[in-house]
């Protein structure tokens, strides 16, 4: 019985150790959140505008061509609408 409790004791002693080990990474990746990666932030968020911008144009000449195509087509099927009624 004696021997089972050691061994409880060492596992605790490793659990331990460990878990420093996990307080010390959590803390340089909360230095490395805070410091330093605001200018990769920045340049994601860019990215991200740039893209957007440019599907944004994309969209709005598509739709522009899109309505001067409804425009013709609808022009056309009035003309050969008035066509076979006169």
């Amino acid at each position: 019985m004696s021997h089972h409790q050691g061994d409880d004791a060492d596992y605790m002693a490793d659990e331990y150790e460990m878990e420093d080990g996990d307080d010390d990474m959590d803390e340089e990746f909360r230095g490395r959140d805070t410091g330093g990666s605001d200018s990769d932030v920045d340049e994601y968020d860019n990215l991200v505008c740039d893209i957007t911008s440019k599907l944004i144009n994309t969209l709005y000449s598509v739709i522009s061509v899109v309505r001067a195509l409804f425009i013709s087509f609808s022009g056309f099927i009035l003309s050969k609408f008035i066509s076979l009624l006169a």
